[in-house]
């Protein structure tokens, strides 16, 4: 007769290195701005994207300057990447939403910085790691208040970029 014994090893998640997770460079997109985009002050801006680097296997479509829509549903992994002009007042916010096919909002990734000194740039980075389903959009909203316009820098080295990659895909949900 055999015994039954329960284990007491707890069950591994998945992580990047275990087989089941894992970044397929197959399905990727990264999108940039090659302009500097003004800000006012206490008003939330949606950044726009005017280059597209990579978007390998077609799973976002950029159907608006200021959107990506997903074409192909899985867990998503990435960054956010902004950098803001010199000025020594206010804090500087990065949102990344994801506007759901219900047209519900959710914030997958973002940060929130106090200025740094008067001469040093403010640069932010929002990791995304978040499910994204066939119609869902992907938007970057950014923030500050330091009394006046202030932009959101762009150059070879700080272009304003949105890059993401599918970890895993998702079957789709039968009704």
């Amino acid at each position: 007769m055999a015994l039954w014994r329960r284990s007491t090893v707890m069950p591994r998640l998945p992580t990047l290195s275990s087989p089941q997770v894992h970044p397929d460079p197959r399905f990727s997109v990264r999108v940039r701005n090659t302009a500097a985009q003004a800000t006012t002050t206490a008003v939330a801006l949606t950044l726009s994207w005017n280059v597209t680097d990579t978007n390998r296997g077609l799973m976002f479509q950029l159907i608006t300057p200021t959107q990506l829509v997903c074409r192909k549903p899985g867990v998503f992994e990435g960054v956010a990447e902004i950098s803001w002009a010199s000025d020594a007042v206010g804090y500087r916010r990065l949102d990344v939403i994801r506007i759901n096919t219900d047209k519900t909002e959710d914030t997958v990734g973002g940060d929130i910085r106090a200025p740094a000194p008067a001469t040093i740039r403010t640069v932010q980075n929002a990791p995304i790691h978040s499910e994204f389903r066939i119609g869902d959009k992907i938007e970057i909203r950014v923030t500050q208040t330091s009394g006046g316009a202030l932009n959101v820098q762009s150059n070879s080295k700080d272009s304003p970029m949105l890059g993401l990659t599918l970890v895993r895909p998702l079957e789709p949900r039968v009704l």
